[in-house]
């Protein structure tokens, strides 16, 4: 008797455990309001009278990776099936430099405690917090020194899925914030991972405002130059151990090239990253080429001295030659990886100035320099 009575006491505990789970969802999704993403297929945003949910995705593979529910009260109930996080972050520590570039743009640099590599950033504001600890680098974290520091969230890259390096942050009571843009195609959709930094930091006003002027402005500088009938040929990049990795026609790169409207070999390839090429193909390709983007070097002559096949690109006996590092310090930290991905429209207006020089209103360039 006793025992059927436990066994009745557990069936009754398990129908009220999924009543209360299916009216959760149900509840969910009655009070729910997704807000619509211009580009972006890494995460989505919804509203609830209490919080926001925030998903993050794989956009290669639109697998979902993670769950937020961000809330302005401790005390504000959630689903358990993700991670409950208070907004806005006071306190976060960053493992990638474009992670800087956007909680810089929304001006919350104040939050910034931990940060990876620091000689590795460009960013002076942030070089300057006299209480910034360095937590080693992104694939080698410096536990001691994060535990210690014990950030509201920590900003993550995700490669692969998760490790036990993760699980080992996550149990230690720090929440893990994957961040996916660098897997987003088009320029735009990278950008407006604004919006996301924006619900965390509870600003997401100013992020959509800073989002649609980066828009319009990128779309302004595309139809300046789309029905240009002169294209002229574009080569990019640099050998890298013996291979030159040239972006594929699908990928972030290869759409910035499509839209300053030149002539690139791989525009119509489907490949959303890179394609490795030996220094025998890229002079096959690109020997032609009147305008050599992204360089490897500062000058004509440290560029002939890494190989001095270089010197038969056209580009470089037309002195056509310009690289991405316009922003960069001392200590190697480069704007270009850092502010370019928050705003795209400054990478496509050197393109255009330089690609298309008698018809871009241009005046100056941004992140690229010529060598001489």
């Amino acid at each position: 008797m006793k025992s059927k009575s436990l066994f009745c006491t557990q069936l009754l505990c398990v129908f009220l455990l999924f009543s209360c789970i299916n009216f959760a969802e149900k509840n969910e999704s009655e009070n729910q309001t997704q807000i619509e993403l211009d580009y972006a297929k890494g995460f989505k945003i919804y509203l609830f009278d209490n919080y926001k949910k925030v998903e993050v995705f794989d956009p290669s593979i639109g697998k979902k990776t993670s769950t937020y529910y961000l809330v302005k009260d401790r005390n504000v109930k959630v689903p358990i099936d993700g991670e409950k996080l208070l907004v806005p972050i006071r306190n976060i520590a960053v493992t990638s430099a474009t992670h800087i570039g956007f909680i810089d743009a929304l001006s919350e640099l104040k939050s910034v405690s931990g940060v990876c590599s620091p000689q590795l950033i460009y960013n002076q504001k942030i070089k300057d917090i006299d209480s910034l600890v360095n937590i080693g680098d992104a694939f080698n974290l410096n536990f001691e020194k994060l535990f210690f520091l014990h950030p509201e969230a920590l900003t993550l890259t995700l490669y692969g899925g998760e490790t036990e390096k993760n699980k080992r942050i996550k149990q230690g009571g720090i929440p893990i914030l994957y961040i996916n843009e660098w897997k987003e195609q088009h320029p735009l959709a990278r950008a407006e991972w604004i919006k996301f930094f924006g619900a965390i930091y509870d600003k997401s006003a100013l992020a959509d405002s800073l989002f649609e002027q980066t828009r319009q402005r990128y779309e302004a500088i595309r139809s300046m130059v789309k029905n240009t009938s002169e294209k002229p040929k574009v080569m990019i990049g640099g050998s890298f151990k013996g291979t030159w990795y040239v972006p594929g026609g699908m990928s972030f790169m290869g759409v910035l090239l499509k839209d300053a409207s030149c002539s690139y070999v791989f525009e119509n390839d489907s490949t959303a990253e890179s394609i490795p090429l030996s220094v025998e193909s890229v002079l096959y390709h690109f020997s032609q080429a009147d305008v050599w983007l992204g360089a490897p070097s500062e000058t004509m002559d440290l560029l002939l001295n890494i190989d001095e096949r270089n010197q038969l690109f056209n580009a470089v006996n037309k002195g056509n030659v310009y690289n991405f590092y316009a922003r960069k310090n001392s200590s190697g930290g480069n704007d270009f990886w850092e502010s370019g991905v928050v705003y795209p429209d400054k990478i496509l207006s050197d393109f255009a100035k330089i690609i298309h020089p008698n018809i871009s209103k241009i005046d100056t360039l941004y992140f690229s320099g010529k060598l001489k």
